[in-house]
């Protein structure tokens, strides 16, 4: 059985007020669309409409578009910004108890408009705990001191 080209490509659902209907493209092969009443009436029609792409392309003896591919990341990326916002930072994961790297994840998470998961793409118990920081949790990358009456200060964690 030959494998279904139409499966490896992308859509983009969205409703269209102009057409009053919901209406599905496909990036990959530029300028087709298809409308439907709901999303997954669009996205069916959508199928058929690439599927009929799909055999012109294979007629004419034109190259098939490439899929588009989800880009794996790394997790990691290094962002420069002000000494005043990076002591800003530091001063409110301190005042949390939380590391710096912890803090950020949780202000964008809540920046995003959701959780850690939903930040991450995912749903609750996809990552291991260890990836799943809350603001009051400690880790080992940053550790406040306080002395009575003073105020918080960082200091690198040892490492060994």
């Amino acid at each position: 059985m030959r494998d279904d080209p139409t499966s490896r490509y992308s859509a983009r659902v969205f409703w269209s007020r102009s057409d009053a209907a919901f209406v599905a493209t496909c990036p990959e092969f530029e300028g087709i669309s298809a409308l439907g009443a709901s999303a997954e009436e669009a996205l069916h029609e959508l199928g058929v409409v690439v599927g009929l792409a799909v055999e012109t392309y294979e007629e004419a003896g034109w190259d098939l578009p490439a899929p588009f591919e989800e880009p794996e990341h790394s997790g990691q990326f290094r962002v420069r910004l002000p000494r005043s916002l990076h002591g800003w930072l530091v001063w409110e994961a301190q005042r949390e108890g939380v590391s710096l790297n912890t803090l950020i994840i949780a202000r964008l998470a809540e920046a995003r408009g959701g959780s850690q998961q939903a930040a991450a793409g995912t749903s609750p118990g996809d990552l291991p705990e260890d990836l799943e920081p809350t603001i009051g949790q400690r880790t080992d990358d940053v550790r406040t001191s306080r002395r009575p009456g003073s105020r918080p200060r960082a200091r690198k964690a040892a490492r060994g």
